[in-house]
Order: C-alpha cells, then sequence, then structure tokens
C-alpha cells in the first residue's frame, strides 16, 4: 500500500480490497484519527495487501488495478498556514500523486 507523503492526523483510507483467493492478506497498520509522520522510510507504510496469480504479469496488473482504487486522506498537522486536505492515490507500484485541495 502507501504511506502517507506528510504529517498529520490519518482522517480516512478507503478503496482496500477485501480477502478474497486473489488477495488473501490485506493489513492496515494505521486506524483513523491516528497521527502519521510521513514517508521516512520502509516502516512508515499505513499498511499493505497481498496479490497472487497465474503469473508476474497477472500479478502486477491486478496489483495495480486495486492499489488504484485506494484512497488515503490525511489532515495536516495545525502548523501556521496549514489548511488543506491532502489525498493520496496510487497510480502504480512504484508511483503516487498527492493532490493538494
Amino acid at each position: 500500500m502507501e504511506a502517507s507523503p506528510h504529517s498529520g492526523r490519518l482522517a480516512a483510507v478507503s478503496g482496500l480490497p477485501d480477502p478474497s483467493p486473489r488477495v488473501p492478506m490485506v493489513r492496515v497498520r494505521k486506524a483513523v484519527g491516528q497521527t502519521v509522520n510521513g514517508v521516512t522510510d520502509n516502516t512508515a507504510r499505513l499498511g499493505s495487501f497481498v496479490v497472487v496469480g497465474p503469473n508476474q504479469q497477472s500479478v502486477d496488473l491486478y496489483a495495480e488495478q486495486l492499489l488504484g482504487q485506494v484512497r488515503i486522506d490525511v489532515e495536516p498537522g495545525k502548523w501556521p498556514g496549514s489548511h488543506s486536505t491532502i489525498t493520496e492515490t496510487q497510480d502504480a507500484p512504484s508511483s503516487s500523486r498527492v493532490d493538494h485541495s
């Protein structure tokens, strides 16, 4: 899954896949309302899921599709000038997009 790119309070996580034969494990490490500290290293990840399939290409395609549905909303900390909500979506396993609204 993803890490929060910014520190703040985790406001919402949505679009996670349900466990199934193709997704045998879904794990969320932080609960809504908890503080997240932004990306520092691999331990900053907010969760993960495992995708299995008959070959690498089908696994990669399905994982990319599922990851594209995950949304992470973080309310920034109350620092001067901070007033936006950050929404992160995953476009591909190795890249992400952050919208500041």
